[in-house]
């Protein structure tokens, strides 16, 4: 099981690269379904007047933007909330007239009944129980909740689980560091710092980064080319690259980008592991399902988002009204 405070620094990490236009910035859920769900059920059962919609877990805002365009900027208010200082941020620099609240959602800083709806993609599954026990305290009767959660060996979980198996044998063969000594032994050997101007340091170097490689070509066979949102294939090309042209470039800046690299493949890893970690099984989803009806909801969509039964399903689907 993951530390919650490592992964709470993973996801900042994260969310603070994606402003910053760091590595691993691209990822989200694209799926045409996802976007589909979102356009159906905002457009169902609104609230007459203008709506007050709590977002929980927003990470910067991946459903602002749709609801926005479904409701109308005039017809709702929207809070944002998250756990990542930086997502809140990076959101309301997006979205200026939201309201961004940096909290645990296990713990949301609102009176009873404050909204007329709340949302979460891929989001509140993460705090566990305890926030969809919160969420549903801050819904009016008449409202509704509309989630969509990780489903454990969907579409989604396998891919985290191979990019994490990735990281992991990334981290088997040593890359990162058989290309750090690689450089630093070519650096010496440039400087003239090589025990009598030999090679033989930089040459085992070399030698031994191109069994890396070798190995890298088996891994890129089992995981695919495009593994771990293309890492393997940036750090192959580049690190080739680079020691290709090696002369034309500040060895001091490669070795600092190399050290950039292993912190984000210690992050991205642990990010892998915690979304894994936060699929929801079929009992857990039929266990939230209970909750909600205990809490006087009505549940109206309670299964898998899919497009066809023989692939892995994309999410939970779960929409409530508050009786």
């Amino acid at each position: 099981m993951s530390d919650p405070a490592n992964v709470a620094m993973d996801w900042n990490s994260y969310w603070r690269g994606s402003s910053d236009g760091a590595a691993y910035a691209s990822e989200g859920v694209n799926h045409p379904l996802v976007q589909d769900f979102w356009r159906r059920v905002l457009t169902e059962n609104r609230p007459v007047g203008k709506t007050r919609l709590l977002d929980v877990a927003s990470g910067n805002g991946a459903i602002v933007e749709i609801v926005r365009e479904v409701y109308g900027e005039d017809d709702v208010e929207i809070t944002c909330l998250d756990s990542s200082d930086w997502a809140i941020k990076s959101l309301v620099d997006r979205f200026p007239s939201v309201e961004g609240v940096v909290c645990d959602a296990r713990e949301m800083p609102f009176p009873d009944q404050s909204f007329d709806a709340a949302t979460s993609q891929f989001g509140v599954e993460y705090a566990g129980n305890g926030a969809i026990d919160e969420t549903a305290r801050l819904i009016a009767p008449g409202g509704t909740i509309k989630l969509l959660m990780h489903i454990q060996d969907g579409m989604i979980d396998r891919e985290c689980v191979a990019n994490f198996n990735v990281i992991e044998e990334l981290n088997r063969i040593e890359f990162i560091r058989k290309a750090k000594r690689m450089f630093h032994e070519a650096r010496k050997c440039v400087r003239g710092e090589s025990p009598n101007n030999s090679r033989a340091d930089y040459d085992a170097a070399v030698q031994a980064m191109l069994t890396v490689f070798d190995q890298l070509k088996s891994i890129r066979a089992t995981y695919g080319e495009n593994a771990a949102g293309g890492t393997l294939l940036t750090l192959y090309h580049e690190v080739d690259r680079i020691h290709s042209r090696i002369m034309h470039h500040d060895l001091d800046e490669v070795l600092s980008w190399l050290d950039t690299m292993a912190a984000e493949l210690i992050a991205y890893s642990g990010r892998m592991r915690s979304m894994s970690e936060a699929a929801v099984s079929e009992s857990g989803f039929n266990d939230i399902v209970r909750r909600l009806r205990e809490k006087n909801f009505n549940v109206t969509t309670s299964e898998r988002l899919q497009d066809n039964a023989s692939i892995p399903p994309v999410a939970w689907m779960l929409v409530a009204s508050r009786r």
